[in-house]
């Protein structure tokens, strides 16, 4: 038990958060051997831990989703006023293919020793991870730095979905979005889309100061699908507010790189404060009417123009002037995730004033069936 420890240590002393092991490399192949080996190692004890366990999901990212999450009760690390260590370990098998390795580590504070600790004060944590379809076995194993264990089995089953998956059958992946890489070679394709992000909660929120991870795993997924799975080989990427009445970013020619300079300008958005002078300036019509004469203006217009994101509390009529800027533009759509709050909206209104269509996404399968409808010529 100490040796699976020691061989995790090693590795994971500089990560953070959860890793998927690369395999093949001496680092890994230590990891699996000791694993392995300390399945039937129960000599350190029982770690009480429960666990709730997700069913595959389809995302946004044409993936499915799966994950777990680890409540400890906090009672059992109470002998000591040091922070102590947990490292837990996920094997994931395929049916019939190999296996892949996920680990965490996390610090667990220093405990007061002078007075008890709640019978219901847990320590929480989990993880999460992409996966085609297919059955797969897991195996979860949680150890503390004193070699107790907390083991949990069990099997899920990713089903046929109906939309084009970005990830084969039988493959298990992270989520992390640093790795998409750019529009895949489309064959025939010389169409370029100009999509217009809408940077703003999926969810509202009665107070926000952020977008959370959720938000922007959100809207940069379902933004990577629609640039791979539809027939478009170039891209043009503008993420604008709303709300704070400006354009964030702007790329003309959007990759991989792009994608993590607009993670960032997404991760540092501020929500909680707008200046006195931003809401006594443009108003959201002239937010879009900005937009339109920026695009109209391109040398080499794109083929078609995507709103994308959350419909806005913006439910401004489409004003004469911005009538005309939009028969500027060519056929546009707008993909909306609702908001009971807010079922319509000035961008709606402003991509069916002319030739265009509104779509909402409710789910990853409206998703694929807007894409569709964008690819029909």
């Amino acid at each position: 038990m100490r040796r699976l420890i020691t061989a995790i240590c090693c590795l994971a002393v500089a990560a953070t958060g959860q890793q998927l092991l690369t395999p093949g490399r001496a680092e890994t192949v230590k990891i699996e051997a000791a694993f392995n080996q300390a399945l039937n190692d129960n000599t350190g004890g029982v770690l009480a831990c429960n666990i709730l366990k997700f069913e595959p999901r389809l995302s946004f990212g044409f993936r499915f989703w799966t994950g777990y999450d680890l409540f400890m009760p906090v009672r059992q690390f109470a002998n000591t006023d040091k922070p102590q260590g947990l490292i837990s370990v996920l094997r994931v098998t395929p049916q019939g293919g190999q296996a892949s390795y996920f680990f965490r580590q996390a610090t667990l504070p220093a405990l007061p020793q002078d007075k008890p600790l709640p019978k219901n004060m847990e320590f929480t944590a989990g993880g999460g991870f992409s996966l085609g379809e297919g059955r797969y076995d897991l195996l979860l194993q949680v150890l503390d730095q004193s070699g107790r264990t907390c083991r949990q089995r069990w099997s899920i089953e990713a089903k046929k979905a109906g939309v084009p998956l970005r990830i084969e059958p039988g493959k298990v992946a992270d989520n992390g979005l640093e790795r998409w890489s750019g529009i895949p070679a489309k064959t025939g394709s010389l169409d370029k889309v100009t999509v217009f992000l809408h940077a703003a909660p999926v969810i509202p929120r009665r107070a926000t100061v952020r977008l959370s991870a959720f938000d922007i795993t959100v809207l940069l997924m379902s933004l990577t699908s629609l640039l791979d799975t539809s027939h478009f080989a170039e891209a043009r990427v503008v993420a604008y507010s709303l709300d704070n009445r400006q354009v964030l970013f702007e790329e003309e020619n959007f990759d991989g790189r792009a994608l993590r300079r607009l993670l960032r300008v997404l991760s540092d958005l501020n929500l909680g404060t707008i200046s006195y002078r931003t809401l006594n300036g443009a108003g959201p019509a002239e937010v879009l009417e900005d937009l339109t004469r920026r695009e109209s203006a391109r040398p080499e217009p794109s083929q078609a123009l995507v709103f994308l994101g959350p419909t806005s509390r913006y439910d401004a009529r489409v004003s004469p002037k911005l009538k005309e800027l939009r028969m500027t533009l060519p056929k546009s759509y707008s993909l909306s995730f609702p908001s009971r709050y807010f079922p319509d909206d000035i961008v709606k209104r402003f991509v069916t004033a002319g030739p265009g269509k509104a779509l909402t996404l409710y789910g990853p399968g409206d998703l694929a069936k807007a894409i569709r409808e964008i690819d029909t010529k």
